[in-house]
C-alpha cells in the first residue's frame, strides 16, 4: 500500500478534552442516523471495519444494535486503539504505509469516519478498501466538504475556538472529487450533505472489478 500514510499523528489528549471531545460531538448524531439506515438495509451478521477508527466515538454506539455484527477498529496509534478496544471493538494495529493486515473480501462493510482526508494517497487507499471488501460490499465515508460555505465558516470557527488548525487534512474533498472517487471504484454510489453542510457523506456499493 505505497504512499498511503496517514497524517493524523499520534494520540493527542486534546481530543479527550472539552473543546475537542465534547463541543463538536453533536456532529456525530447525523452520522449515526445515516449509518443505522445503511446497516439496517444490509441485514444481520455483518463484518464491519472502522478504518482509522480513532477512539470509535461513532462506531462504538452501534454495538448491540445489529444482530451478529462483528465490529473491528483499525488505527495506527496504540493509545487510540486501546480506547477503541475499551469501547467494545476488536482492535487491530495498521500501518498506513503498508498493505492492510486483512484478507481479500474480509469485510462486508468498510467505514471511514472523518479519516480519509488525512490519507496521503486516496487512490491507493481505495485500492486496499476494495481488496478487503467482499463481493457486493459497502463502503461508507464521512469527510468535510471543502466546497461549501458552511464548512469554510465552520473551519474558521473551529480554529478560533480551539486555537488548532486543520493542517492535517492533507487530502481534502469536494462533492465532485468524492463523487469521482466513488464512481471509479463502485458499481453504484450515493452522496449527500448533512450537519447543515458541515459533513459530506458517501456510500459505494459493489466493488468494480479491476
Amino acid at each position: 500500500m505505497a504512499e498511503t500514510s496517514s497524517n493524523r499523528g499520534a494520540y493527542d489528549p486534546y481530543y479527550d478534552g472539552f473543546l475537542g471531545g465534547k463541543v463538536f460531538r453533536w456532529l456525530d448524531w447525523s452520522k449515526l442516523r445515516i449509518l443505522r439506515r445503511i446497516l439496517a438495509d444490509l441485514g444481520p451478521d455483518l463484518r464491519v471495519l472502522d478504518l482509522g477508527c480513532g477512539r470509535a466515538n461513532v462506531s462504538s454506539r452501534l454495538i448491540g444494535e445489529f444482530p451478529g455484527m462483528a465490529l473491528t477498529g483499525a488505527d495506527q496509534d496504540s493509545m487510540i486503539l486501546a480506547k477503541a478496544e475499551a469501547r467494545g471493538l476488536k482492535a487491530v494495529h495498521v500501518d498506513f504505509d503498508r498493505e492492510l493486515p486483512f484478507g481479500d473480501g474480509a469485510f462486508d462493510v468498510v467505514m471511514m469516519i472523518d479519516t480519509i482526508e488525512h490519507v496521503t494517497c486516496r487512490r491507493e487507499t481505495m485500492a486496499e478498501v476494495s481488496r478487503i471488501l467482499a463481493d457486493g460490499g459497502t463502503f461508507i465515508v464521512f469527510t468535510p466538504p471543502y466546497d461549501t460555505v458552511m464548512w469554510t465558516l465552520g473551519e474558521k470557527f473551529h480554529t478560533l475556538v480551539t486555537r488548532r488548525s486543520t493542517y492535517d487534512h492533507i487530502s481534502p474533498f469536494t462533492r465532485e472529487s468524492l463523487s469521482w472517487l466513488l464512481e471509479g471504484n463502485f458499481a453504484s454510489f450515493e452522496l449527500g450533505l448533512t450537519n447543515y453542510g458541515l459533513t459530506l457523506w458517501g456510500v459505494g456499493r459493489g466493488v468494480k472489478s479491476s
